[in-house]
């Protein structure tokens, strides 16, 4: 069974004559009977029956022609997805939170070729961007952990600075490490990458830090800082407008450098279209 065959199956069906199928396929009357005939042989079945030089479908053909049709038409669908991909190819692109907030989209508005691509964004917590590259999910990851699986090349695209927050009430401007822990914590939530940073930062001072609240976006954690529930360590993109509004206010922390690496992902077999170059190139020097 071929294409051909199934395309001139359903013309015949359609038409119940050889003829004019044949004149309708630009096809020899031979060629088409052949065709239908290889059918019949290949399956040992009847697709149509002879009654007073008439072509009938049997039972048979009619069940079959309903699963000849099915295939063409999903071949069709493949066919006209295919050109249509190759045209203007998927690409998954996945980024963190804050990035997502604060960063992505202005970026891909002001991409000048960004109709190059049929985008998809997903907006993930760090983990799951790494894991999803590494599984194939995703074709770009922008993280902000430290990536040091060897499967993966890394990009370096920007520093950002955590900061440490309070409501504008806080009577202090200054904390070390041991008295920041006392106090209730507003973090972000497991295995994402700001709460991994921070993380290693309390565990370096041996420091075991159980969060007052462990938030799944950064607006939920400003909303509890800015209501004196506690303090905050976010991304400096999350709450520089608030600090400058004064709605927050931030806490220095003393002798502790909370600057961290913003960086692009991809697995390090993937081969790299010209489009996806020029991409990742526009996102290392637009990134600020």
């Amino acid at each position: 069974m071929n294409l051909r065959q199934l395309n001139i199956f359903i013309n015949v069906a359609k038409t119940l004559n050889i003829t004019k199928t044949s004149k309708e396929l630009y096809l020899a009357q031979p060629s088409v009977s052949l065709a239908i005939k290889e059918l019949e042989n290949e399956y040992n079945i009847k697709l149509f029956k002879r009654i007073k030089q008439r072509l009938i479908l049997t039972e048979e053909g009619k069940v079959l022609l309903r699963y000849a049709k099915q295939i063409v038409s999903d071949i069709n669908l493949f066919d006209d997805k295919a050109n249509n991909l190759a045209k203007k190819p998927k690409l998954n692109l996945a980024c963190s939170l804050s990035i997502g907030e604060n960063y992505l989209a202005n970026l891909i508005k002001n991409y000048k070729d960004k109709e190059d691509f049929s985008f998809h964004f997903n907006i993930l917590i760090s983990s799951k961007i790494i894991n999803g590259i590494l599984n194939g999910d995703y074709d770009l990851g922008i993280v902000e952990s430290e990536v040091n699986d060897k499967s993966l090349i890394k990009i370096k695209l920007m520093e950002d600075k955590l900061k440490v927050i309070a409501s504008r009430d806080f009577s202090l401007n200054e904390l070390d490490i041991y008295e920041l822990a006392k106090y209730n914590l507003i973090l972000r939530e497991e295995l994402s990458g700001t709460r991994i940073y921070t993380n290693n930062i309390f565990n370096q001072h041996n420091l075991n830090i159980i969060p007052y609240v462990e938030a799944s976006s950064n607006e939920s954690a400003l909303d509890f800082v800015k209501n004196g529930l506690g303090i905050g360590i976010l991304p400096s993109s999350c709450c520089n407008k608030y600090i400058l509004n004064k709605s927050i206010k931030e806490i220095k922390l003393k002798d502790i450098n909370l600057t961290r690496n913003i960086y692009l992902i991809y697995l390090n077999n993937k081969i790299l279209s010209e489009n996806e170059i020029k991409l990742i190139n526009y996102f290392k020097n637009n990134f600020k």
